[in-house]
């Protein structure tokens, strides 16, 4: 099934927003692979929520003008990209067109870290009525970690602190602030203490398969520990995207979330949420069951 509008059509290919000259030229790069051959795909037939084979399709694009296929679940409502890069394409992208394109900054900068640190101290602000003890006693670890600008609140409230990242560039940003950050996927860094809180700040969108990851995370916190995570909300685009969703759509996210079909894919895992809203934030501590499918 499918719904969609003209612009939202495969042809169209003009990006919706404007672009500075580093992020044209990235994103004439990625074109370019794109059109020959370098960018390989894979195709779910399932739904991983509810599994699935019923879609509709809404939109055949994203922002920047990649060609993109956005489906919806017909049966629970999860919006996801289908189908979408292969690991190894997203792997490639991240190290190259991905922080231009983005961000379009070619290193990072002392405004993108104190963005960071800015959207550290709303995180903190937000989980802190959940904490049950004091932060210079816990452990915090943040996925996804960027420059580490977020991580830096945690660590100057007294937290141990540790991140990891694809983006070298940025880790070694983060680095020169004392911080232990590491190159790599959560799955691939050792941890010897179990954290207290991990976070994932606008990452869990960008991960293919959410709920592997999340089974991860649930073995590995520590008892009573917390999980922060914050994704772009569909239901946000009225605040966020003047109430565009086009200008939502970006390539890099395998999944698009609302508040409830995130809600429903941590209580999948055995999470239980302790406050979410529709931007999305929330806050998620583990449950003493599983929902089965």
């Amino acid at each position: 099934m499918t719904i969609l509008g003209d612009r939202y059509k495969e042809g169209k290919k003009q990006p919706v927003y404007d672009l500075n000259v580093v992020q044209k030229d990235a994103r004439k790069k990625f074109l370019d692979k794109i059109s020959d051959g370098e960018v390989h795909l894979e195709y779910l037939k399932n739904c991983p929520q509810c599994f699935s084979d019923k879609f509709m399709r809404l939109s055949e694009r994203d922002r920047y003008g990649f060609p993109m296929v956005v489906v919806c679940c017909e049966k629970c409502g999860l919006i996801l990209t289908n189908p979408r890069m292969t690991q190894s394409s997203y792997d490639k992208f991240y190290e190259s067109e991905y922080r231009l394109i983005y961000s379009g900054e070619k290193i990072p900068s002392d405004i993108f870290f104190q963005d960071q640190y800015s959207h550290g101290l709303e995180i903190l602000k937000f989980i802190k009525p959940f904490i049950k003890k004091s932060l210079s006693e816990m452990f915090v670890f943040e996925v996804g970690v960027g420059a580490g600008g977020i991580l830096k609140v945690f660590a100057d409230a007294g937290a141990q602190v540790k991140g990891c990242d694809l983006g070298e560039d940025y880790l070694i940003y983060g680095k020169d602030y004392g911080m232990e950050l590491s190159k790599g996927f959560f799955s691939d860094i050792h941890i010897n203490t179990k954290p207290d809180l991990i976070i994932y700040s606008h990452v869990l969108e960008h991960i293919l398969d959410p709920f592997k990851e999340m089974q991860l995370v649930r073995n590995i916190l520590n008892e009573n520990g917390l999980v922060y995570i914050e994704v772009p909300g569909v239901r946000n685009i009225v605040n966020c995207y003047s109430y565009d969703f086009l200008k939502y759509l970006q390539n890099a996210h395998t999944f698009h979330f609302t508040q409830k079909t995130l809600t429903n894919l941590m209580e999948k895992v055995g999470f239980i949420s302790l406050a979410s809203d529709e931007y999305v934030h929330s806050l998620f501590e583990t449950s003493k069951s599983v929902s089965e499918p």
